[in-house]
């Protein structure tokens, strides 16, 4: 029995949830995203079954679902867009749930990351409370239970950290940054297709680390840019006139 992978898998996940409870407008936005990423792998799959005739390449598949993916992230950005200024609650003193890129995003990612390992390794991870222990023919050092956890577990990280790196490029039309993250993104994919390789699931384990430190410093290079997202700040209020603005007053906030 190995219930440790499950926990490794899923106990940041769910602890990270537990902090959404008193935001229901983060809440929204979880369920939106996944919503949106499951949207994305019925595209994908529809795509996949088209061009199975065609070609059995592994590499093209995996590229075909990231852009797929990244497609749907845009669109995700996209309609966030249009709803944000219509959805915070207008008090006379301020605002009530507000919506900022950088929270928004890391909820989105979260989302995001929370479909892609529920869909794609909820199969195996049940299995690791059984009494026996799996290890793949190519590699004997880790079994497939650990290395399927650790995947997850990166696989959440590096979703939760490309959202916000994509929102500001979108928000900034930056071109060079969306590239980042598609070329992160694909290096997420491409390095679970090591393990099928011999003892390919040592350096797979490296290699999720590896992007999860790259797509860090990236955000962190994001960050401290000048300029940044918008969000909403409490407005002035007179007792006579009521809301001295029909609209909150914006203005630049870092990532």
């Amino acid at each position: 029995m190995e219930s440790g992978s499950i926990i490794l898998a899923f106990g940041p996940t769910v602890a990270a949830g537990l902090l959404l409870i008193d935001a229901p407008h983060l809440i929204i936005i979880v369920v939106s995203s996944i919503f949106c990423f499951l949207s994305s792998q019925l595209l994908a799959a529809l795509i996949w079954l088209a061009f199975m005739p065609l070609t059995n390449s592994r590499v093209f598949y995996v590229t075909m679902y990231v852009f797929v993916l990244e497609g749907f992230r845009y669109g995700f950005f996209v309609l966030y867009k249009l709803s944000e200024d219509n959805f915070v609650v207008k008090i006379p003193h301020g605002t009530v749930y507000p919506l900022r890129d950088l929270s928004s995003s890391i909820v989105a990612g979260y989302g995001f990351g929370l479909a892609r390992v529920y869909t794609f390794h909820r199969m195996i991870l049940r299995h690791s409370l059984d009494k026996a222990t799996l290890y793949p023919s190519q590699c004997e050092r880790v079994s497939s239970f650990n290395l399927i956890a650790c995947s997850a577990l990166c696989t959440q990280v590096v979703h939760a950290i490309l959202m916000p790196i994509a929102f500001d490029g979108y928000r900034k039309n930056l071109k060079i940054q969306i590239a980042c993250v598609v070329g992160l993104h694909c290096a997420l994919e491409y390095t679970s297709m090591l393990t099928d390789l011999r003892d390919g699931c040592v350096a797979s384990l490296s290699m999720f680390v590896g992007v999860v430190l790259i797509a860090g410093i990236t955000l962190l290079w994001v960050s401290i840019q000048k300029g940044g997202h918008r969000r909403y700040k409490p407005y002035p209020y007179d007792g006579n006139r009521g809301v001295a603005d029909s609209q909150p007053a914006m203005e630049d906030l870092r990532l």
